[in-house]
Formats: structure tokens, C-alpha cells, sequence
């Protein structure tokens, strides 16, 4: 059982971003403003525009609620209403030119209780300009959301913070003890860019 857990960390959060298809646009659309749908309601951020302010289609982020296939969107600057346009499609993942999905990260659990550490990797012979490689980890609480592939790890605990500030989670253990899921033990790896 593990009894304090001295530094902190955030763990975000990856989600895909989604693709908005319009036509009969009255007002172009702008980059970082938010777009909400006349019927749904839902409202999403827009990160990136293709198109012309009269049809093409929004990729967005940050997603609340689901906009329905032939519904009005309409585009706020602070309290000023701007783009304007009409659904042509439902909303759906987007996919990129090489048919890929693309994501984006957001926080999604603070100021989360975590141990980092490192452990040594095994012994080997080293060259001249060869380093022993240290392999980070971070031990969390049980009561954390987490997982391999949709999570990874940011800190700001003095001598485990990458030039990012960002690592990847490689892998995931949940070690119990005799009654219960005690922690969880993730390995993992220093990303070069946020």
C-alpha cells in the first residue's frame, strides 16, 4: 500500500477532432471561435477552416453535444455573432488527406497525486559518449482515470519534467494488494514537443 505520494501531475485527456460539412454560408467562419449549432445547441471550438465562407467545412475541437446533419451554424467572436452557414452532412470524425484521424489533448484531471521515479535500465557496456539510460515512472492513486492510449502525462515536479513538459505513457500495471486495486505504475516516455 502505498501512503503519500509527494509530487503532483495533470493527466490529459486525447480526443478526435470532428468535421462539420456546410454550405449556403452568408459570413465567413474565423480560426479559435466558437460554433454553435441553431437546433442542437452543441457548440464546438473551430481550429481549422476548409472552404470559403460559402461551403466547405469546419474542423473542430472541444466538442459539447452532438450537431445534427441540417442545422444552421453560427460562428461567435467574444459577444459578436460572425460566419455563418448551413449544415450540409452529419458531423463525423475527420480524417486527414492520408486518412488519418487527428487528435488534440486537453486537461482533464489536475493537481492528481503522483510519485515519479526512475529506475536504472540494466547493465550494459557503454562506448565512449554513451550515457546509462534512466527509465521515468510515475505512480498514481487508484482513484485516477487513466490508460496507455487516449491519456498521457504532463508535470511540473522539479527533475521529471521534459523539455515539453509532456511524456507518453508506454505502459500501464495495476498492482493490488491483498484486498484491492492498490496503485497504478506507469512507464513512461519524454516526448520532444508538446
Amino acid at each position: 500500500m502505498i501512503c503519500a505520494l509527494p509530487h503532483t501531475c495533470t493527466i490529459q485527456r486525447r480526443y478526435q477532432k470532428q468535421r462539420l460539412s456546410y454550405a449556403s454560408g452568408t459570413a465567413a467562419f474565423h480560426t479559435g471561435a466558437t460554433v454553435t449549432g441553431g437546433v442542437s445547441g452543441a457548440t464546438a471550438v473551430i481550429d481549422r477552416i476548409v472552404g470559403t465562407s460559402v461551403s466547405g467545412y469546419l474542423i473542430v475541437k472541444t466538442v459539447t453535444g452532438t450537431f445534427n446533419g441540417t442545422e444552421s451554424l453560427t460562428e461567435t467572436v467574444g459577444a459578436t455573432p460572425h460566419g455563418s452557414a448551413t449544415m450540409n452532412a452529419a458531423q463525423v470524425a475527420y480524417k486527414n488527406d492520408s486518412g488519418e484521424y487527428e487528435y488534440y489533448w486537453t486537461d482533464d484531471q489536475t493537481r492528481v497525486p503522483a510519485r515519479f521515479y526512475s529506475v536504472r535500465s540494466r547493465v550494459t557496456v557503454l562506448t565512449p559518449g554513451q550515457f546509462p539510460g534512466m527509465t521515468p515512472y510515475v505512480m498514481l492513486y487508484s482513484t485516477a482515470t487513466i490508460d496507455h492510449l487516449n491519456y498521457r502525462i504532463k508535470s511540473t515536479t522539479p527533475g521529471f519534467t521534459p523539455a515539453s513538459g509532456i511524456y507518453q505513457i508506454l505502459s500501464v500495471k495495476a498492482p493490488y494488494n491483498s484486498m484491492a486495486l492498490d496503485h497504478y505504475t506507469l512507464e513512461l516516455k519524454e516526448l520532444a514537443s508538446a
